[in-house]
C-alpha cells in the first residue's frame, strides 16, 4: 500500500510536494485506517481541483517513477519534464520519492535526476522499525560513491562485490535499484526482489485512455472474478444482464479463414502450450484469446448479453457498448482487486464518461466494505463525491495552481472541519480552494463582442 509520494521540478510542481496515505485526526470510518507493520494506512483518497491545477500531474510522476523503475535507466523519459516557468529550475534536479508497505515491510525508494544522469538515489527496507537493507548512491566528482547499510558491509565478499559496482559495472545512467535486483543469489536480493514486485504487480495506474487487456483470459480462468462480473454487472443499469465467452476450437475453423498468420500462431501454442497469444479485432476495439488447452487451440471472444423485447438473450460485443458502459467494463478488474488483493490502484479522472450516480454508487461500495483488502487513489472533478458518509477528510485532496503556474497539493484536514459539515458546498463555493477563477470569463461581455462582429 501506499504511504507517501514527494515531486519536485517536474511539469507544474516547482517546489516538493507531498501526497500521502496517513491518517489524521479525523474519527468517522476508522476501519478505512489499515493498521500495517505498527502503523495505518489509508485505503481511500480523492484529489480534486480545477481543470490544469495538477490532478493529472500528480499521477503522471507516479508513473513515471514506475516506468523509471521497470526500465531500469532514465532514458529520455524526463526529458523535457523539468518545471518550464523558471531558469532556476532549468539547472535543478527532477525528484521523486516514494514509501509503500509490501509483504509486511516498510520499504522507501528516493531518486534524483539532473544532466542527463543519476545525481542521487537512496533506498531503505526495514520490519517493525529495524533496518534490513539499505543503499545511498551519490555522484561526487564525476564518480558513483555507493554506501551500503552496516549489517551489509561486514561481510567481505560483498564489500568486494560493492566495490566492483561502484567502479565498473554501473553507469551515470542505470538506476542501482534495478542493477541490484539483477544479482540474485546475495543477501539483499530478496528486498531489492519485493520492491520491484510491488511496482510491476502491486501499483497499477490507470488514465483516461487506459484499455483492459485481455479480458476474456481473465473471466475465463477466474471463475471467482467471472461470478463477481456477472453479478455486478446487471445492476449497473447498463442493459447488459451476463457475459459470455464463446470457444472455437481452431481445427474447426473452414480452411480459408486459417490464414498463414493463424497457422503461425497454432504452431506456436502447440509448442509452447502454457502461453496465449492477444490479437485486436474489429479496428482495435474488440479482442480475441488464442490459448492451448488440453493440446487444443482454442479462440475465444467475449460478448456481453442483453435480454430483447421477448426476454431472449442476445449477444453484444464490446466495441457496440457506449462509452461509459467500456469504461465500466474496464474498471471491473480493478474493483475485484481491491476486493481481494491486497494491491494499490491509482485512477485518472475516475468519472470519465460514467453518470455521477453510479460513480458514486461504485466508490461508496468499495468505501463502505470492510472487507475490501486493497486501496484506491484517483483524480476527479465529481462532487457529488464529496461526502463525508464515505470519505475522511483526510481522504481528500485538493491541487491548486497559482499565478506563477506552481502547483501545490494539500488536504482538506488542513481546515478542520466538523464531520457534519457539507464539504461538497463549501468546495464548490470555493472554501477549501482548488476550483477554477471564474472572474475574467464572469466579466466577459459576449452580446459586446456580437455587437463589434455585425
Amino acid at each position: 500500500m501506499l504511504v507517501s509520494f514527494n515531486v519536485k521540478n517536474f511539469l507544474s510542481f516547482k517546489e516538493e510536494e507531498e501526497f500521502n496515505c496517513l491518517p489524521g485526526k479525523a474519527t468517522r470510518l476508522g476501519f478505512h485506517k489499515v493498521k500495517k507493520i505498527g502503523f495505518e494506512v489509508l485505503k481511500l483518497s480523492a484529489v480534486y481541483g480545477a481543470n490544469a491545477s495538477g490532478k493529472s500531474n500528480l499521477i503522471n510522476a507516479i508513473n513515471t517513477l514506475k516506468v523509471l523503475i521497470l526500465l531500469g535507466e532514465i532514458g529520455n523519459i524526463l526529458e523535457g519534464k523539468k518545471f518550464k516557468l523558471s531558469d532556476q529550475n532549468q539547472k535543478e534536479w527532477i525528484e521523486f520519492s516514494i514509501e509503500f508497505i509490501h509483504k509486511n515491510k516498510l520499504f522507501y525508494y528516493q531518486i534524483s535526476v539532473g544532466n542527463n544522469q543519476i545525481q542521487e538515489e537512496n533506498f531503505n527496507c526495514s520490519k517493525e522499525g529495524v533496518e534490513i537493507f539499505s543503499f545511498k548512491r551519490e555522484f561526487i566528482e564525476e564518480k558513483i560513491k555507493i554506501t551500503f547499510s552496516d549489517n551489509l558491509n561486514s561481510n567481505p565478499n560483498n564489500q568486494i562485490l560493492f566495490g566492483i559496482i561502484e567502479k565498473n559495472l554501473l553507469q551515470p545512467h542505470q538506476l542501482l535499484i534495478s542493477f541490484l535486483n539483477q544479482l540474485p543469489g546475495n543477501e539483499f536480493s530478496l528486498e531489492i526482489a519485493e520492491a520491484k514486485e510491488w511496482f510491476v504487480q502491486k501499483l497499477v495506474i490507470l488514465f483516461p485512455e487506459t484499455k483492459t487487456n485481455i479480458l476474456v483470459q481473465k473471466l475465463d480462468e477466474n471463475p471467482g472474478f467471472k461470478l463477481f462480473v456477472d453479478h455486478l454487472i446487471p445492476v449497473l443499469n447498463t442493459g447488459i444482464t451476463k457475459t459470455k465467452i464463446e470457444k472455437q476450437d481452431l481445427k474447426d475453423l473452414k480452411p480459408e479463414l486459417l490464414s498463414a498468420d493463424y497457422q503461425e500462431v497454432f504452431d506456436h501454442l502447440q509448442s509452447n502450450p502454457s502461453s496465449f497469444v492477444k490479437k485486436s479485432i474489429e479496428n482495435g476495439l474488440d479482442e480475441l484469446v488464442i490459448v492451448n488447452e488440453g493440446g487444443k487451440v482454442f479462440e475465444k471472444r467475449l460478448f456481453f448479453e442483453s435480454a430483447n423485447d421477448k426476454g431472449e438473450g442476445v449477444l453484444f460485443k464490446f466495441s457496440e457498448q457506449s462509452d461509459g458502459t467500456k469504461r465500466l467494463i474496464e474498471y471491473l478488474p480493478a474493483f475485484y482487486s481491491l476486493q481481494n488483493e491486497e494491491c494499490t490502484f491509482i485512477i485518472d479522472e475516475i468519472e470519465r464518461s460514467i453518470h455521477p450516480l453510479l460513480i458514486k454508487e461504485l466508490v461508496s461500495k468499495f468505501s463502505l466494505s470492510k472487507e475490501s483488502k486493497g486501496q484506491l487513489i484517483f483524480t476527479t472533478h465529481e462532487t457529488l463525491l464529496l461526502n463525508q458518509d464515505f470519505f475522511r477528510t483526510d481522504e481528500i485532496w485538493f491541487t491548486e495552481k497559482d499565478q506563477f503556474g506552481i502547483s501545490r497539493i494539500y488536504s482538506l484536514s488542513e481546515f478542520k472541519e466538523h464531520n457534519t459539515i457539507d464539504i461538497q458546498k463549501g468546495y464548490l463555493n470555493g472554501r477549501y480552494g482548488g476550483v477554477p477563477f471564474l472572474g475574467e470569463l464572469t466579466s466577459l461581455d459576449w452580446n459586446e463582442d456580437d455587437e463589434r462582429e455585425r
